[in-house]
């Protein structure tokens, strides 16, 4: 069991890295937010909401959608909307 949640734990670690670099395209490239909002709604899906991904979501993330010119199309609005539906309700149990 405890291994399982060391590779766990490493998986999730490996996973907000992923995340940072995906994140840190926003400055030299268009259109790479929504592959952010895609490589994080998988990660919380298989992990769950933690502190990291929430972080990450606020501040390197969501400010940043509009830059993206897809974020108006609406397969994209669906994917937003259901980070933003996280989001919140993870603020609702922490609150």
């Amino acid at each position: 069991m405890r291994r399982a949640r060391l590779e766990a734990n490493n998986d999730l670690a490996a996973g907000v890295h992923r995340l940072a670099r995906s994140g840190d395209c926003r400055r030299t490239r268009c259109g790479c937010q929504g592959d952010a909002v895609q490589s994080l709604l998988v990660t919380t899906d298989r992990f769950g909401w933690h502190d990291e991904l929430v972080q990450f979501a606020r501040q390197m993330v969501l400010p940043f959608l509009p830059d993206d010119p897809r974020h108006v199309l609406p397969h994209w609005r669906c994917e937003i909307d259901r980070l933003r539906d996280g989001l919140a309700q993870q603020a609702s149990r922490r609150g």
